[in-house]
């Protein structure tokens, strides 16, 4: 699996080095993953085009990230085809954070309850 590295907000941070299982899994809604990963802080994840749908006024690209298939939503192309390799990123403020053991969110609205 990709291991990116990420700058995380100091508030997560804390969170993590506070709770006893370092492990986070970071969560990232489809529309809010692009194919523009020099835009800033965010992160950052490369991987292969598996399937483009294109529905009315949206396009899914489904992209697996070393097994493990994900789904970009937007209203653009990737530019890439099935098979081709593909950047993508997030911004920073658009991921969510969880404690791998417990499934409690670490950051924002709901801290401290799993979703």
């Amino acid at each position: 699996m990709n291991q990116p590295e990420l700058k995380v907000p100091e508030a997560v941070s804390q969170r993590i080095e506070g709770s006893r299982n370092k492990d986070v899994v970071i969560g990232v809604r489809p529309e809010h993953l692009g194919g523009d990963p020099h835009r800033g802080d965010g992160l950052r994840l490369d991987g292969a085009v598996v399937l483009e749908e294109t529905l009315g006024h949206e396009v899914h690209t489904h992209v697996d990230l070393s097994g493990r298939e994900i789904v970009v939503r937007g209203a653009q192309r990737l530019p890439n085809d099935d098979g081709s390799r593909v950047n993508l990123w997030a911004p920073i403020d658009s991921l969510h954070f969880f404690a791998e053991d417990t499934g409690v969110r670490l950051d924002g609205a709901g801290v401290g309850t799993p979703e």
